[in-house]
């Protein structure tokens, strides 16, 4: 028998924000593209856990990256097929060690 959930989010603050039914498809879509799998409610969490995470620092990641390159701190290199590769711009490294020396706020101890 189909079951209806209701549209509640359990997340926490931060997180997806994903309905109880995703996070059930989200299982179920495991287990049946691994119909051998089995695992405990802890050990299913983790994997879950770790997946979104990766999901997420991949996009993170991907946006720094991109920002950097943008900057001129990183040069990205096309190499043939695989992904690009990032290296550190060494035109820039003064302006890379000064931008890590900078405070949140933007200011930058080296100027005083």
């Amino acid at each position: 028998m189909h079951r209806t959930w209701q549209r509640l989010s359990f997340s926490l603050p931060g997180r997806t924000g994903k309905s109880k039914e995703d996070v059930a498809k989200e299982i179920l879509r495991y287990f049946v593209r691994h119909p051998d799998a089995a695992d405990s409610l802890l050990g299913i969490a983790r994997w879950r856990l770790l997946q979104e995470e990766v999901h997420r620092s991949v996009g993170i990641t991907e946006e720094a990256l991109q920002w950097l390159v943008e900057e001129g701190y990183l040069r990205k290199i096309p190499a043939a097929g695989v992904e690009d590769i990032f290296r550190i711009n060494p035109a820039k490294t003064r302006q890379a060690k000064s931008f890590l020396d900078e405070r949140p706020n933007g200011e930058n101890p080296a100027n005083k």
